[in-house]
């Protein structure tokens, strides 16, 4: 497999490119198995708001209560050399993040990443969300 010349950043709200060479892999908090810790995502329809705190645990905030933390645990990465998209399982919460632009329909953000996930909604139903999600 090739290396990748040219990756992708981001500073604040802003997205570019660098040459790889000039990166490394360093900084930032991982859980043993790699999954990136700092990440924030919202979403709407319903209104929801979840973190991938550094101590390992997720934060979930719905329209109407806040749950309990919950450990990560991961499912499963990509072979990509960005680590992106990867599978997390914090039991109730599960979902897949992606590293690709997104957009939250509200305001003139910018988003890094996004985020598929699968919650508990109301009266115990699953249901299924989309977000946008940063380093925070």
């Amino acid at each position: 497999m090739a290396t990748p010349t040219w990756a992708k950043v981001q500073f604040g709200e802003v997205v570019g490119f660098v040459h790889a060479g000039y990166l490394g892999q360093d900084g930032g908090m991982t859980t043993t198995s790699g999954a990136q810790l700092g990440i924030e995502c919202i979403g709407t329809e319903p209104f929801w708001h979840m973190t991938f705190d550094t101590d390992n645990m997720v934060r979930m905030t719905m329209t109407g209560g806040t749950a309990a933390p919950v450990p990560v645990g991961p499912k499963g990465f990509s072979p990509t050399a960005t680590g992106y998209p990867y599978a997390f399982n914090a039991a109730p919460y599960s979902g897949e993040v992606t590293f690709e632009i997104c957009s939250d329909d509200m305001s003139d953000t910018i988003y890094p990443m996004s985020i598929h996930l699968t919650a508990p909604g109301d009266q115990g139903t699953p249901i299924r969300a989309y977000g946008c999600c940063s380093l925070h």
